[in-house]
């Protein structure tokens, strides 16, 4: 697999408490440098396939032309420092009507899909619409529209669509709708309700279904991968709880989105408190840890800030809400949250401060899967030192080796523009485990081979460890030459079986380390 670095400390390996670095963003550049243009720049959402590309979608409106908001997208392949010219998403791109709200997800294996809310007729409707690219953004599909006509014909309302992939072929959307009166009524304000629709190719999707289970309005759905099979979907529910103020609930599947759980409260925590909660957002790591994070107050006032939930069971339980808004004046509000993880151990959450004087953006970091979190700072996520832009809405996406971008847009001056932010992986080499890296089987009692390659500054030695669907099994050795080949015996009395990894560590520093792509076997001799 990609070699990764990693910041994490297993639980299991007492020894692996190298020393954790920081994800530090380098100075703020906009992305279009030309000034001034006729194009406001707005709403960017980022994604990375993990193999060298990123693209990000806006809306992007041309003021010497329609006045409309188009979706479009840039591509980079150089880790985010440098994008390309934008190429149109939506195929109606210069008619008269709006695009907006656009987000992307990727297979990581050469598919890309963007959602948007987009111009449905003439009449004012407007429905979720879908496109593909399989040449990493620059050129796209025909939208596709997902038919809502089945939840409300007469007063269709659709908004705030989003969309993820488990990289193995599976795609969920999910947005908010009018859940149908019975029967539908002409002019009846009808409360909403949770769609979703999946695809097992990202171009043909299911009939939309529903997916909350109770509450009088339900906006505002996310929906993550862990991309070990399991399936959660956050969103903003009024009433959850028998009471009306706005609760963060979820809903799990394990299934592919066939079937899901009854939506939850995230913590009971939440119950019977006064206030409002808004914008979920979700990340996982694969290995049963998740992070939510949202925005919101709660009876100390009026102001709001970020808060972050997590739980180490894969969605089953959900800690205390924790505020990672810590930073003064109180009067300022804390909103817009995204988080992103690079599977490893290390969580980054960034949002947007809206100050009396101006805009600016933070991050908090956690190195602990959640549990505790880094002291916000605004370094490297400034775009205009001299306080004349205003910087809202970021979104942040890593390619799980050491790289992370941040991307968001300035209003100022006249101007709605682009910035993006980076940060580079801090160490001077890599390893790269190729054997087993998949489909291997290896027979108990017989020897398995271990292979790896090293790049740059890792040390002389190494440390292996065996895993069993992602839990510890044993040291296969603690201290051996790193010189790219190790020779182990299974031991007899192993389980046979699936879900078996092996992980490599350098010595010299345990946050270089790999481990396999894809499960193995082991097996009896026979």
């Amino acid at each position: 697999m990609r070699p990764f670095t990693c910041v994490a400390i297993s639980v299991s390996c007492a020894l692996c408490a190298g020393p954790l670095w920081a994800v530090d963003f380098q100075g703020a550049e906009r992305i279009d440098g030309v000034l001034p243009d006729t194009f406001f720049e707005r709403n960017v959402r980022v994604a990375t396939d993990r193999a060298g590309n990123w693209v990000a979608v806006y809306e992007r409106l041309n003021q010497s032309g329609s006045f409309q908001y188009d979706i479009a997208a840039i591509r980079s392949d150089d880790d985010g420092d440098t994008w390309s010219d934008p190429t149109f998403v939506n195929s109606n791109s210069g008619d008269t009507r709006d695009d907006t709200v656009p987000q992307i997800a990727t297979d990581g294996d050469g598919k890309w899909v963007c959602v948007w809310k987009g111009d449905h007729n003439t009449m004012g409707n407007y429905g979720i619409f879908t496109a593909i690219s399989t040449d990493n953004g620059a050129t796209w599909s025909d939208r596709v529209e997902l038919d809502y006509t089945s939840f409300d014909p007469f007063n269709p309302y659709v908004d705030y669509p989003h969309v993820a992939s488990d990289g193995t072929g599976n795609w969920i959307i999910v947005w908010q709708t009018h859940q149908p009166s019975n029967p539908p009524t002409m002019g009846v304000d009808q409360p909403l309700s949770i769609a979703y629709s999946v695809s097992t190719d990202g171009a043909n999707w299911s009939t939309k279904q529903k997916l909350n289970s109770t509450g009088p309005s339900n906006h505002t759905a996310y929906v993550a991968s862990d991309r070990e099979g399991t399936w959660i979907c956050a969103w903003v529910s009024t009433g959850a709880d028998g009471q009306d103020p706005p609760d963060i609930v979820y809903s799990r599947s394990t299934d592919d989105g066939d079937t899901w759980s009854p939506q939850t409260l995230v913590n009971d925590q939440l119950i019977m408190e006064t206030g409002v909660r808004d914008t979920p957002r979700l990340a996982a790591d694969g290995n049963g840890n998740w992070v939510i994070v949202w925005d919101g107050y709660y009876a100390d006032g009026q102001r709001y800030d970020v808060y972050s939930a997590y739980s180490d069971d894969d969605g089953m339980t959900w800690s205390n809400r924790k505020l990672l808004s810590t930073i003064p004046p109180k009067s300022d509000d804390d909103v817009n949250a995204n988080i992103a993880t690079d599977r490893n151990g290390r969580w980054v959450v960034v949002w947007q401060r809206a100050g009396s004087a101006n805009y600016e953006l933070y991050k908090s970091e956690s190195s602990d899967n959640g549990a505790t979190w880094t002291t916000p700072t605004d370094a490297g996520l400034v775009a205009d030192n001299n306080n004349s832009l205003h910087d809202w809405g970021p979104s942040i996406a890593t390619d799980e080796d050491g790289h992370w971008a941040v991307l968001w847009h300035t209003e100022g001056n006249a101007q709605l523009d682009l910035w993006r932010s980076i940060s580079g992986p801090p160490y001077p080499g890599t390893l790269t485990l190729t054997t087993p890296n998949g489909g291997e089987k290896w027979k108990l009692g017989k020897k398995g081979t271990i292979e790896w390659k090293s790049t740059g500054n890792t040390g002389g030695k190494v440390r292996l460890e065996l895993f069993r669907f992602s839990s510890f099994v044993t040291t296969m050795k603690a201290s051996t030459d790193n010189d790219g080949l190790f020779r182990w015996r299974v031991p007899e009395n192993y389980s046979e079986g699936d879900g078996y990894i092996v992980r490599i560590y350098s010595k010299n520093n345990f946050n270089i380390r790999d481990r396999s792509d894809k499960e193995f076997r082991l097996k009896s001799p026979d």
